[in-house]
């Protein structure tokens, strides 16, 4: 009855030098953890997070920037998501 979350960080760009030119796929990466949210039943285990929050950083300015995601993934409310579904499921001793 554990409520699963996750927070991932991406900055928008490479921000260690490597060797040749590394891209940071945004739209992909939001496309994929939109996969893997929203687990509606605690008893599936199939590789799912209750609630998903993705951040999108932009180092280069000081201080950073974080970019707008899709409404599933904003970090805005993730903690009140994650407070309700306890909640949910956890009547007798709730947050």
């Amino acid at each position: 009855m554990a409520v699963i979350c996750y927070i991932y960080l991406l900055p928008t760009k490479p921000i260690k030098p490597g060797k040749g030119k590394e891209t940071v796929d945004l739209l992909r990466a939001e496309k994929l953890f939109k996969l893997i949210t929203d687990r509606g039943d605690w008893r599936n285990t199939k590789d799912k997070y209750e609630h998903f929050a993705f951040l999108k950083v932009d180092f280069s300015i000081d201080p950073p920037h974080l970019l707008d995601t899709i409404p599933q993934l904003t970090i805005s409310d993730f903690f009140d998501k994650i407070k309700e579904t306890y909640n949910e499921r956890n009547l007798f001793n709730p947050l």
